[in-house]
């Protein structure tokens, strides 16, 4: 502040101990004079400790001064001493004698700015901020040119009333001149109030007392910023790291500006440079590293970028979400493989996070790796036994190797864990409707087509129990409700078929709805078999020949594909082949007692 607020501590208070003492006696009847030389006499001993006082005080034995002037008040009890014992009770930290004595000196000298600035301190000191600015604006009230009134007044509305804050900090630039303090306050506040163009007006006027003070610039240059005028910010920025090219600041000022700018690679370049300084913690470092992720859907490019920086933090301090957004990036680039592995880092290194082992188990079975699932997250089922998600991943994967029995008790505890989801009771049936355990697969089904009726999975394995069953009257129901839902379905259509040549009835209908299912599979075995049954139903014996065939070079070892051909081989009067095929058939299906009487009844 301005020297003329601050004058010595020991003129201060010799003269406020002077003046007070002069001031505090009682006029004394001229005609008493032995009570005129004791009044005398006590003035200059009270005089003789306050002096003591003040020079303890300025050696730093406050507490002896204090003692010094608790004697002296023994002696006079002027406003000036009760000051000063108030400025020692306040240097020790004692805010309750302080604020007695304070007191005591007001209610002697109520027009004194010196005794108001201290009782402002205490109050401050307390965070009583109500009464300081009271304190303050009577400062200003007794005088208008207090400069550290008007600063400290302006300091405690800074948050609470920053406009009227505002207006204190200027009405003092009119006061003491382009203070550097106060500007930079003014500046604090404008941004503070988001009023940056006003924060770059007084940061240029700052700029002109102190051109080279860095921290001016960097405010500077992250207004410009703020108000989008990137040119501007980077011509400042550039000229800064002329003098400070190591600055972290800067350099992450001048990336931030690309940025803004669209300007990615150049960005990343900078903020590059930025991830090796040890300041730059490695939350900022990802961070960074996810603004570019979030910019992907805008150019691809940005999907590099952010692996780039990625790989960048994962050689500083590797942690399971760098490994987990390498992850994300390669599923996005079409990598499925290296985003598993990612994954599998990830979750390996942060155990605890279900959701991180939920994700991986969901990209292994999206990729078909079941076996892998109940290698690597089955037993990770253990630590999270209510996690409804991996233990239905777990089922399915069970269920999509035929390991039905196992899968059975993973699904149970995931519909057990959500009652009401379609996916996992529709498993649970498809797994059930394996284990030959129909009427529970049923139940699981129906509630399942409860909550979609649409369900064509749901539809479709019912179809195949009621079929099984031969309650075919529900078997047709199901289907052509499914195909009213789905007449493309290529599973629907194929097993519908299917059911109605085993029946032998709709055979044309069959017929075209088998088409249409091998149009859009053409290499299904089950297809081209249906297909070929069909045919051979129709009496079309050669091209159902054809069609079998065909889904035994690709499924070899399917006992209904070779008793099939077996079947039309006979109706083409070539029982040598029939049998040959039927022996292949009973070997792989020996209680086949159908099987077993078509070889009997055929022998030669």
């Amino acid at each position: 502040m301005r020297n003329k607020l601050f004058i010595s501590l020991i003129f201060s208070l010799i003269i406020i101990g002077l003046v007070n003492c002069s001031s505090a006696q009682k006029t004394v009847r001229k005609t008493d004079s032995t009570n005129k030389v004791v009044e005398s006499k006590k003035k200059r001993t009270a005089m003789s400790l306050f002096l003591d006082g003040v020079t303890q005080e300025t050696k730093g034995a406050v507490a002896e001064a204090i003692l010094d002037y608790q004697e002296a008040l023994r002696y006079d009890t002027s406003a000036g001493i009760y000051f000063a014992l108030a400025k020692g009770y306040f240097k020790l930290r004692k805010m309750l004698p302080a604020m007695e004595n304070i007191r005591k000196a007001l209610a002697l000298d109520s027009a004194n700015v010196s005794y108001y600035h201290l009782l402002g301190d205490i109050y401050s000191f307390e965070h009583n901020t109500d009464s300081a600015a009271l304190v303050y604006n009577k400062i200003i009230s007794l005088d208008s040119t207090d400069v550290r009134a008007y600063y400290l007044l302006g300091q405690i509305y800074e948050y609470q009333k920053p406009l009227t804050a505002l207006k204190i900090f200027k009405k003092l630039l009119t006061i003491s001149g382009p203070d550097w303090n106060v500007l930079l306050k003014i500046a604090e506040i404008n941004e503070n109030l988001g009023k940056v163009e006003n924060t770059i007006e007084t940061i240029e006027k700052l700029r002109k007392v102190n051109p080279t003070d860095l921290h001016l610039q960097k405010i500077l240059i992250d207004s410009y910023i703020k108000i989008k005028k990137y040119d501007k910010a980077l011509e400042l920025t550039d000229d800064a790291l002329l003098t400070f090219p190591d600055d972290p600041a800067l350099i992450e000022f001048k990336a931030n500006a690309l940025y803004k700018q669209g300007k990615f690679k150049q960005a990343a370049e900078w903020y590059g440079k930025l991830m090796k300084y040890n300041t730059v913690t490695y939350k900022a470092k990802l961070r960074i590293a996810l603004m570019f992720m979030d910019k992907a859907k805008d150019d691809s490019v940005n999907l590099s970028l952010a692996e780039q920086l990625l790989k960048r933090t994962a050689k500083d301090s590797a942690g399971w979400e760098v490994y987990a957004y390498l992850g994300e990036i390669k599923l996005q680039q079409k990598e499925d493989s290296t985003a598993i592995k990612y994954f599998e880092l990830a979750a390996k290194d942060a155990q605890w996070n279900s959701q991180l082992w939920a994700r991986l188990a969901n990209m292994l079975f999206v990729d078909g790796k079941y076996q892998k699932i109940i290698d690597e997250i089955s037993p990770v089922v253990k630590n999270f036994p209510d996690n409804f998600f991996l233990n239905l991943i777990v089922g399915l994967a069970y269920s999509q190797l035929s390991q039905n029995k196992e899968g059975k008790k993973y699904l149970m505890k995931a519909v057990e864990l959500d009652p009401n989801d379609e996916t996992a009771l529709t498993a649970l049936g498809f797994t059930l409707n394996q284990l030959k355990e129909t009427d529970a697969a049923i139940v699981y089904l129906e509630r399942s087509l409860k909550i979609n009726p649409k369900n064509i999975q749901a539809l479709g394995t019912l179809g195949l129990i009621y079929d099984n069953r031969k309650e075919y009257d529900k078997c047709d129901e199901v289907y052509e409700k499914a195909l009213k839902i789905d007449s493309t379905n290529a599973l629907l259509l194929n097993n519908y078929a299917y059911s109605l040549s085993e029946r032998g009835i709709q055979l044309e209908r069959a017929y075209r709805m088998s088409k249409k299912a091998l149009d859009a599979e053409p290499h299904n075995s089950s297809y081209l078999d249906t297909y070929g049954w069909i045919l051979y139903r129709l009496g079309k014996y050669d091209s159902a020949e054809v069609y079998i065939k065909k889904a035994i070079e690709i499924e070899k070892n399917n006992a209904t594909l070779l008793e099939h051909l077996g079947d039309v081989y006979l109706k083409l009067n070539r029982r040598n082949k029939a049998l040959e095929y039927w022996k292949k058939a009973l070997a792989l299906d020996k209680k086949n007692k159908t099987l077993k009487k078509k070889i009997e009844e055929n022998k030669f």
